[in-house]
């Protein structure tokens, strides 16, 4: 009869060879009743010791669900405790190969041989880390064409190295494989930049003891460092791309856009429905500004924000560039004008030189106003301690600038009464925030509807700090969009909060 044989290595397993892990499945503790028949080897039989003319003497392994044989060649060898009705029985046939591994284990569920699927003729291998020792404990099988069906032709029941007790079994790399479910807690506690120790170290509080999870905290950070691989593997970039592009066939009114050169991601921007309703509400006013730290690629994320009407700050867009650059800015003021149709009254940057270029280009009609609290820190930096503790000059100095209420002519008054009594009017850095004083000085923007809102870039630099909560410096494009969602996810439900106790006020 024509045969093609089909070894272990067929179904996904290791080297022809049944897993160790896989044979054990059967095992049961040796105290537990196997039901054996009478020709069968007994338990207590086994506890004792007997002879076997073929293999030798047996004897029961007191650590391990297994006993022992002395093998002719003065080895040892190791066979598991499992009912004869479990093994395998030479030249039984069957009709799939996936039957034929039911012997061993039982019925198992349908998902447990998915990997088992395979297209005729064709040879799989699987990767495996498991070390190995020379192990001779196997099952084969072969087709047999004309029938169409798979034959027992070979098993080998003995192992050369001790088993794994029913107690240990948690230990198995089978075992300590990281299911769904876990996989989901980890990759979800990495939007909120929970790291995968610190998950495991959770899980096992929620869970109450480690005797409930299988999987160790290594096993976590390992999956996690797969994922990322993963990921970068597959290109980060583009299946960052492909997930907006999704976003953006699902929901219409998700607006997305960016840059590529050289086949290198530029720039992008992303405003979705609820952040274009907010601007079109409350965009009179608005700030951004430009953090780092948030990806393994050092792109420097760009929040754009306003002040809503329980003055709190919300986000009504966000971008990425790979440089703070005047073109590249230019390109994202210009998506950010695509994507709201209609241009700010005031925006609120610090002193940055690129900012202020694109501003002026892409914003013409808009005011650019300067952070003042950017340009205040540097009093300490341009006189000494001493100066600015002996005399009132910094007490001073603060009343003219903050003060709302002057008119642009009462604080250039009073500007130069105070350079002149403390002898500052030749100074370089006085004289040039003075030159510049209608891009900061709050007496040159009374005329502006909600100009009060934002004197400063406080609202950026606190949602910059609080996007910071919840990424990390190492995540991948794909990883800091789920942060960037978990974090809108908590600043929405906020005001959501907020607009609930607003309506009962209001009752």
């Amino acid at each position: 009869m024509d045969s093609s044989a089909f070894e272990v290595d067929d179904l996904n397993l290791d080297e022809d060879q049944v897993h160790n892990e896989d044979l054990n499945e059967g095992t049961v503790d040796p105290g537990d009743d196997l039901n054996l028949d009478e020709d069968q080897v007994d338990i207590e039989d086994l506890n004792e010791g007997i002879d076997d003319p073929e293999l030798g003497s047996y004897r029961h392994d007191d650590m391990h669900s297994s006993y022992i044989v002395d093998l002719p060649d003065g080895t040892k060898g190791y066979i598991p405790i499992v009912a004869e009705s479990l093994k395998p029985v030479l030249h039984a046939r069957f009709d799939t190969l996936v039957q034929a591994i039911m012997i061993k284990s039982g019925t198992p569920n349908d998902k447990s041989f998915n990997t088992h699927d395979r297209s005729r003729g064709k040879r799989e291998f699987r990767n495996s880390n498991v070390k190995r020792c020379g192990c001779k404990a196997s099952i084969r099988f072969r087709l047999l064409k004309e029938i169409g069906k798979y034959e027992c032709y070979g098993f080998v029941e003995y192992h050369n190295h001790p088993l794994l007790s029913s107690d240990d079994m948690c230990f198995s790399r089978k075992r300590r494989q990281v299911g769904f479910g876990d996989q989901m807690l980890i990759i979800r506690g990495n939007s909120s930049n929970i790291g995968a120790s610190r998950v495991h170290k959770m899980k096992i509080g929620l869970k109450g003891g480690y005797e409930f999870s299988s999987s160790s905290s290594v096993d976590f950070q390992n999956f996690k460092r797969d994922v990322d691989k993963y990921v970068v593997k597959g290109g980060d970039a583009q299946m960052f791309i492909e997930m907006m592009n999704r976003r953006k066939e699902d929901a219409p009114n998700f607006f997305f856009d960016y840059k590529v050169s050289n086949s290198k991601l530029i720039c992008i921007l992303w405003a979705d429905e609820a952040s274009r309703f907010h601007y079109n509400e409350f965009g009179d006013v608005m700030s951004f500004d430009a953090t780092f730290r948030t990806n393994r690629y050092c792109m420097v994320f760009i929040p754009f924000t306003v002040v809503d009407n329980h003055k709190k700050t919300v986000v009504v867009g966000a971008a990425l560039v790979n440089k703070e650059t005047v073109p590249n800015f230019k390109w994202v003021l210009e998506a950010f004008l695509r994507a709201h149709k209609k241009q700010p009254t005031l925006v609120l940057t610090d002193q940055c030189p690129s900012m202020k270029q694109a501003i002026a280009a892409v914003f013409p009609n808009s005011r650019h106003r300067l952070c003042m609290w950017h340009i205040m820190n540097k009093l300490p930096l341009k006189f000494s301690s001493q100066f600015l503790k002996e005399t009132n000059f910094r007490k001073e100095f603060n009343k003219i600038v903050w003060d709302v209420l002057l008119e642009p002519n009462e604080f250039e008054l009073k500007w130069n009464t105070l350079m002149e009594d403390y002898c500052f009017t030749g100074e370089k850095w006085l004289k040039s925030l003075f030159k510049i004083r209608e891009s900061w000085i709050p007496a040159y923007f009374r005329d502006i509807p909600m100009c009060s809102l934002m004197k400063t870039t406080s609202h950026s630099e606190s949602i910059n700090s609080f996007f910071n909560s919840f990424s990390h410096y190492g995540n991948t494009l794909v990883f800091f969009m789920k942060s960037f969602d978990a974090a809108l996810d908590k600043q929405r439900f906020t005001q959501r909060n907020l607009d609930h106790v607003t309506s009962l006020n209001k009752a």
